[in-house]
């Protein structure tokens, strides 16, 4: 018998919240007398994508057994290579299944898949599942630059600083208000415009390189096939040609050796319409050296896509067995798919082979010309034994150009040997590399994010975030049903801690029942108890340090805003809602203090003025 799911609500929970410095989706759901098992729903997954299967088995969630499923199936369909936190809390009418999610996660599309695996589990239609789960993932944005930006704010918050995505894939923001910084991937408010603009254009990047005298390849521009194919000639096969503007490997042809090549690869390339260039072949092997703030931190040889050969599966299946790997294939994961496309199957007919065909043991296949992650590559550290030569060369590309993070592509036949001798050189410098492929070897190789880190904020991070918890009735009532002397009681205990915060110099962001205040300017308020407050303040550039009087029944529903606060006022220390909103602030790093329910100023203000100097060693140097 089929038994129903009775999604009672969907909630977004904001950071600081019952999953502690995480965002969350929260799911209400009634799912009393509805039968599940972890096999059935392991065969669901496994049917539509082995790698999910494997996420819903590695996610523990403890609590009933049905909406623990759903919150690991949510967990899995969310899956970003690493655990993703998750819980189950009571509800009056059903249970809450929480998990992490950041705000680049549609809800409802979320929701309506893991219901559809779970009904398909209980017996309901497969293929409504697949097809499902099809829709939440073909309403992500860009895949490679969400997960650059999510393995760079983990990265970031290892490393001591407040990491979040922003408002656009790739985007991202570090550290609180005037101690902030915004990123888009590895661009950083010191990224020099101008150079940026350069290397956009591979042709005029490629003179800029050429007359100071650095390694690089023969190049000519070309408008149509004619000069493309005299192009060719002149420099000497084989060649590359790729669109003179344009990132991501978008129709770069490697390894040409006849017109007819040359011609095919100009019209895929000239249809972005850029221009194209022609340019030599660089001998060896493809190299991304990562320069940060003009030192090289890393260094990955990138092994294009391939599978090797073992006399009895044909191509395709050894494809989708290198795509098996949960490092590659998975929902997040690090590493993308190998691709069977027309660029693959050119590849294939020039060794003699198709999609179909068995190669025998031993023989190693390729299936793209390309080292670019895009393609499939697989990333080998080898930062430790680059030459003092190519080192500088990589270092030098960077300084022309101004950029305070490059990624130099770099091609030669031995990284350890200096390009002088070996040969080789630079094929493109790139103004925005992605982190994430050096951040993939599980060899103990270099990571780059430490140095990225320190470039992006070279100082402390963080400001004084003080909450306030009052301004509702003491039997939890709404935000709407506040009596009045609750209200002002924690009006009066929050401007006390502005007061004295303003009293030590600091530009402060004021949120409580009077509205939205930063540095003395109004804000438009979202109203009351809204996570959003702490969000505005904390990303204003000119607040450094910020009062938050939040209602506690507004914080136990949404959450704070914010994945972290130093101190916690506790206006009533007997009410159980204000004692657990209390709780969740103390997780997220919050030292909480109750104060006496009283209005009288003086009190307020001596307290105030010793919570400010406990949180504010000096003055900000501005």
């Amino acid at each position: 018998m089929e038994h129903a799911i009775d999604v009672r609500e969907v909630r977004r929970l904001a950071p600081g919240g019952r999953l502690g410095t995480a965002a969350a989706i929260a799911v209400r759901v009634d799912m009393r007398g509805f039968p599940i098992g972890d096999d059935r729903v392991c065969e669901v997954l496994q049917a539509i994508d082995p790698h999910l299967a494997a996420a819903f088995l590695r996610a523990q969630v403890a609590g009933s057994a049905t909406a623990a499923a759903l919150a690991r199936v949510l967990s899995a369909l969310l899956d970003c290579g690493d655990d993703r936190a998750a819980a189950v809390l009571p509800a009056e009418d059903g249970e809450w299944a929480l998990v992490e999610a950041d705000r680049s996660v549609d809800p409802p599309a979320l929701v309506a898949a893991a219901t559809a695996v779970l009904a398909a589990a209980n017996g309901g239609d497969a293929t409504a599942a697949a097809a499902a789960v099809a829709a939440l993932r073909a309403r992500a944005g860009d895949r490679m630059a969400e997960l650059d930006q999510r393995w760079a704010a983990r990265a970031l918050d290892r490393h001591g600083h407040a990491g979040r995505p922003g408002p656009i894939p790739g985007s991202g923001r570090v550290g609180e208000g005037w101690r902030s910084r915004v990123h888009h991937i590895s661009v950083t408010p010191r990224t020099a415009r101008v150079g940026a603009m350069l290397v956009e254009r591979k042709h005029r990047a490629h003179a800029v390189l050429s007359r100071l005298g650095l390694p690089v390849p023969r190049q000519a521009l070309v408008g149509d096939c004619d000069t493309a194919v005299m192009a060719a000639e002149a420099i000497g096969y084989p060649v590359v040609l790729k669109p003179a503007g344009g990132s991501g490997g978008l129709a770069v042809a490697v390894g040409l050796v006849a017109r007819g090549e040359v011609r095919a690869a100009f019209r895929a390339a000239a249809a972005h319409g850029s221009g194209v260039v022609v340019e030599a072949m660089l001998p060896g092997a493809d190299h991304r050296l990562l320069v940060i703030a003009g030192r090289l931190v890393a260094a990955t040889l990138r092994r294009p896509a391939a599978v090797v050969g073992d006399g009895r599966r044909s191509v395709r299946m050894l494809v989708d067995a290198a795509n098996a790997d949960p490092r590659r294939g998975g929902p997040g994961a690090g590493l993308l798919p190998i691709r069977c496309d027309a660029e693959a199957a050119r590849l294939l007919a020039r060794q003699g082979l198709d999609f179909d065909a068995v190669p025998p043991v031993g023989q190693a296949v390729a299936l793209c010309a390309t080292g670019n992650h895009g393609g499939g590559s697989t990333p080998i550290d080898v930062t430790r034994i680059v030459h003092p030569d190519n080192r500088k060369a990589a270092c030098q590309a960077a300084a022309a150009f101004g950029l305070d993070v490059a990624g130099i592509d770099f091609v030669c036949p031995d990284i350890a040997r200096s390009w002088r001798v070996a040969g080789g050189g630079i094929c493109e410098v790139n103004r925005q590399p992605g982190l994430l492929p050096h951040m993939l070897h599980g060899d103990g190789g270099s990571d780059p994010s430490a140095a990225f880190a320190a470039h992006l904020m070279p100082q402390a991070a963080r400001i004084p975030i003080v909450a306030v918890l009052g301004g509702e009735a003491a039997d939890g009532a709404s935000v709407a049903q506040a009596d009045g002397a609750s209200v002002a009681v924690a009006d009066g205990a929050s401007v006390a801690v502005a007061d004295a915060f303003a009293r030590r110099g600091l530009a402060v962001g004021l949120a409580n029942g009077r509205g939205l205040t930063a540095a003395g300017l109004p804000l438009a308020d979202p109203g009351p108890g809204r996570p959003e407050r702490v969000h505005r303040l904390v990303d204003d550039p000119q607040v450094q340090a910020i009062v938050v009087a939040v209602p506690p029944s507004a914080l136990r529903a949404a959450g704070f805003g914010h994945g972290r606060a130093d101190a916690a006022i506790l206006l009533d220390d007997r009410d159980r809602g204000t004692i657990a909103a209390a709780a969740i602030l103390r997780a997220i790093g919050a030292r909480v203090s109750a104060w006496p329910r009283s209005a009288d100023p003086a009190a307020m203000a001596m307290r105030a003025a010793g919570l400010a100097a406990a949180l504010t060693c000096d003055r900000p140097d501005r």
